[in-house]
């Protein structure tokens, strides 16, 4: 009599590492295994670092030879967003007494994402001017570490002046972050108004500008006159 010896489930699929870039999914990803034996197969594929990359299977628990013979196999990879760096996905075939492990690499690149503001309300008294400070800009980025690099002034106000070291302002003009000390807006002269103007601006990282321009408001407080 010749005995029957378990043999081990093979996974075919060829597996390689991969980069993707940050924010991007992985759909439909084909898995094919097979068992000379026909057993039922326990199927697993993980991530092991579900913080960057999250693995779904279009199958749970176990599967029969009839499902990985004639079935496809796939699972999806997404993406959390914001998140980079270097993911494991591990797959395993056990027939629950031997199994194949086998695994590739996905290095998520990071991308730069654009950071936002709020829109700016401010309230002077007539006849005085604002200086501007850095803190006025609020800014938030997803990327740990991007900090106000510069402000674009998208539109301009239509009252008063807007200037930077004593030059008007143009439309679409960056300013440094270090400049932002010596921008001054002027109302005219025995006016008020609450609002009394606005203008617009966007925030810059170093590498990309908001996506959406945000509007600052002056307000302008009535003094008596002699």
């Amino acid at each position: 009599d010749i005995t029957s010896v378990d043999d081990t489930p093979i996974i075919n699929t060829t597996l390689n590492n991969i980069s993707i870039a940050e924010d991007t999914n992985i759909t439909n990803y084909e898995l094919n295994v097979t068992d000379i034996d026909g057993d039922n197969l326990i199927l697993s594929v993980d991530s092991n670092d579900t913080s960057i990359l999250n693995v779904i299977p279009s199958w749970s628990g176990f599967i029969n030879q009839a499902t990985y013979d004639y079935e496809t196999l796939d699972f999806n990879i997404t993406s959390m967003p914001n998140a980079s760096g270097l993911v494991r996905i591990t797959i395993i075939a056990d027939d629950g007494d031997l199994n194949t492990t086998r695994y590739f690499d996905i290095n998520v690149t990071a991308l730069n994402d654009a950071p936002t503001s709020t829109d700016l309300n401010i309230t002077i008294n007539e006849d005085t001017n604002k200086t501007f400070i850095t803190s006025d800009f609020t800014f938030s980025d997803a990327d740990a570490g991007d900090l106000l690099e510069s402000i674009v002034i998208t539109s301009l106000p239509t009252k008063g002046t807007l200037q930077l070291n004593n030059v008007d302002v143009t439309q679409e003009q960056v300013i440094p972050e270090l400049s932002i000390a010596n921008l001054v807006y002027s109302p005219l002269a025995n006016e008020n108004a609450t609002p009394y103007t606005t203008f617009g601006f966007k925030v810059n990282d170093g590498e990309a500008n908001s996506t959406s321009s945000y509007t600052a408001t002056v307000n302008v407080t009535p003094l008596d006159d002699a």
